[in-house]
């Protein structure tokens, strides 16, 4: 019951109402709505403050430029969430290796979430059997344990080819993988389980891959799912992915130090720019160079588009970005 709930006559529990406490709960109700206001006017101008201190903190540093990196990445995007990176150095997934109307382990309790695509079948397979263009990965992250984002099969049949390849995710993704009910034995060295908790990080240094695993909240106030961002260093480009995240400031507030980080590669759900409240936000937050837009429902690509069509122009320097097919790439320099 938050602090704007209003309450009406007291009710004994004899089953009678206290007449006499009417006015008290008409007084009541007006300092509670005093207090609702003077608390909204607080929180409102200190997310002002924030910005205005991550303002003046950026005076004089140019976000778009970032001499460390390399030449270019390579971005093609599986489905949803889904992305293989490539660079010089390494390769790397985000959310990809899924297929959310296959069948379900036991433990999984969520139903699939079918308004939102799946990798095709050719990209799954080739994913799973490192044919090309997904011969060698690296690394790859899974920022939850919803199932168009992961599933325990694939992971797993994924993990018995690419023997090498280490799987960074939350303690409940781990969680999931011993014990299920097929044939495919998921080597436990290659998962490396981190869950830093909403509004903390924890830095790691993977095969000199540096990453910092951002602990968020899941949109929806589903605060049962363990979240996790990656702040991902790769070639000297910095990507960002954020998953299912709640657009809200109090969600990215705690990582103060992130507009300092010149991220090059954003990765945000489409609610990040349908909510008008947190397109500040994304524009003096994060600064990143591109904002590549996901999680799009089915048959929602046009209005998306359209969307970020209307908000370029306010978003400059940053390029907003939609790959509308799956398995399209993008050269990002």
């Amino acid at each position: 019951m938050d602090s704007q709930t209003q309450f009406g006559n007291h009710i004994r529990p004899g089953g009678y109402k206290d007449i006499g406490a009417k006015t008290r709960d008409q007084s009541a109700s007006l300092n509670m709505k005093r207090n609702g206001i003077i608390n909204n006017t607080i929180y409102f101008i200190a997310v002002l403050l924030i910005f205005c201190v991550l303002s003046f903190s950026a005076v004089g540093e140019d976000y778009t430029e970032n001499n460390n990196r390399g030449d270019s990445l390579e971005i093609i995007y599986i489905a949803n969430a889904g992305f293989c990176v490539k660079s010089a150095e390494a390769t790397i997934l985000f959310d990809a290796i899924f297929e959310n109307e296959a069948p379900i382990s036991d433990e999984i309790l969520l139903p699939p979430p079918s308004e939102y695509d799946n990798p095709t079948g050719a990209a799954l397979s080739a994913l799973i059997n490192a044919e090309s263009p997904f011969e060698t990965i690296d690394l790859v992250f899974v920022t939850h344990c919803d199932l168009d984002h992961f599933t325990v099969r694939e992971i797993q049949q994924f993990l018995t080819i690419h023997t090498t390849t280490s799987v960074i995710c939350p303690d409940q993704v781990q969680n999931l993988l011993p014990g299920t009910k097929n044939e495919y034995a998921t080597n436990k060295e290659q998962v490396i389980p981190i869950t830093p908790g909403p509004g903390t990080e924890q830095f790691v240094e993977i095969r000199g891959i540096q990453i910092t695993v951002l602990g968020l909240r899941h949109t929806g106030g589903r605060e049962e799912i363990a979240l996790n961002g990656y702040l991902v260093n790769l070639a000297g480009f910095k990507l960002l992915h954020l998953g299912d995240a709640w657009a809200h400031i109090n969600n990215f507030a705690p990582f103060e130090w992130l507009p300092r980080e010149k991220v090059d590669v954003l990765f945000v759900p489409y609610w990040l720019i349908s909510d008008n409240k947190f397109i500040q936000v994304l524009q003096n937050f994060f600064r990143a160079r591109y904002i590549i837009v996901m999680h799009i429902r089915k048959g929602e690509t046009n209005k998306i588009r359209n969307r970020i069509e209307k908000l370029q122009p306010a978003f400059l320097p940053s390029e907003l970005l939609l790959f509308e097919r799956k398995m399209d790439k993008k050269i990002l320099k």
